[in-house]
């Protein structure tokens, strides 16, 4: 389902004219439609890069380039020659909530390989952006609240691996490179019709019980994927160089039976929660000092997504 246009807060600043040219991998992913939507109306010239184009709903004036980007010869033929000011890194497949080895191991070596032949692709002396799109899942289960960047990264599934090595590539990267490294929560959307969120929202609607099914303990924080877009788009218009990795949330603990009680009271029918027998789950929650001070953030609050989401459709 193709999401609305949401114009969303507007940036700090603008794009400057010299970080114009903007490639985006994974544009016809869950944040790459809106963010090629929302900076080409910004009045980037983007370059949009998938895998498979042949039916994604893009802008008009938005250049597509179909490209695999696990295949270093895709990779290279797909962006030689480098003509883009600004790249900006969602390509990589995600796993699924039951994680099998063989499955995991390959959404890890994908990640690695996205990020190596990206940084391959580069023009020797690139003075322009690079925004890397990350996880929390590097910081797996923490020890310590709230989670800084410098935090230990101890994954705890392959996903989270593969993203915690995709980030070290980027980060040991050559020091004249500009690079920023974004790790976002699990994204939701008012018009996604999937994820805990979505069915905690529903039966919140209804009255229903909202049944928390995760039977083991999750790390969990979220991040409505608007203002996804609106830290990605800020960390291109952001004056600072090479801040390295940057937290995005909104800054709150969060623990999803928490989470699930708090949508049912904010529905007002009278829900109840009905938590996984025998499971604790852990509170989460990302430091976002950083974000604050290079970012002006963050551009929204939980309540407001919240209620976003209780009132769509």
């Amino acid at each position: 389902m193709t999401a609305p246009s949401t114009p969303g807060p507007a940036t700090t600043d603008p794009i400057p004219p010299h970080r114009t040219r903007i490639l985006i991998t994974g544009a016809t992913g869950f944040v790459g439609r809106p963010l090629t939507e929302r900076l080409a109306r910004d009045g980037a010239a983007v370059t949009a890069l998938a895998r498979n184009l042949a039916d994604a709903d893009l802008p008009a004036g938005v250049e597509r380039l179909a490209a695999d980007l696990t295949s270093a010869e895709s990779a290279r033929a797909a962006l030689t020659p480098w003509r883009w000011d600004a790249v900006v890194n969602l390509a990589g497949p995600v796993s699924k909530a039951a994680e099998r080895f063989d499955e995991g191991t390959v959404t890890a070596t994908s990640h690695v390989r996205i990020a190596l032949h990206l940084l391959r692709a580069l023009p020797a002396g690139f003075a322009g952006r690079v925004v890397h799109t990350s996880s929390m899942t590097v910081y797996g289960l923490p020890a310590h609240l709230p989670v800084a960047e410098d935090a230990p990264r101890k994954p705890i599934h392959l996903y989270g691996l593969g993203k915690s090595l995709a980030d070290e590539i980027f980060l040991a990267s050559d020091d004249a490179l500009d690079v920023w490294v974004l790790r976002l929560p699990g994204l939701f959307a008012p018009w996604r019709k999937g994820g805990a969120l979505f069915h905690f929202a529903k039966a919140a609607r209804n009255g229903d019980l909202l049944r928390v099914t995760a039977t083991d303990p999750i790390a969990w924080d979220v991040l409505d994927v608007r203002d996804a877009v609106e830290a990605i788009t800020r960390a291109l218009a952001a004056k600072t160089r090479r801040p390295g990795a940057v937290n995005i949330s909104y800054g709150e603990p969060v623990e999803i039976v928490a989470m699930a009680r708090r949508l049912a009271a904010m529905g007002a029918r009278g829900s109840d929660v009905l938590p996984p027998p025998g499971v604790t789950h852990p509170v989460f929650q990302l430091d976002i000092a950083r974000a604050r001070a290079l970012l002006d953030w963050p551009s929204a609050t939980l309540d407001a997504r919240l209620a976003d989401l209780l009132a769509a459709p």
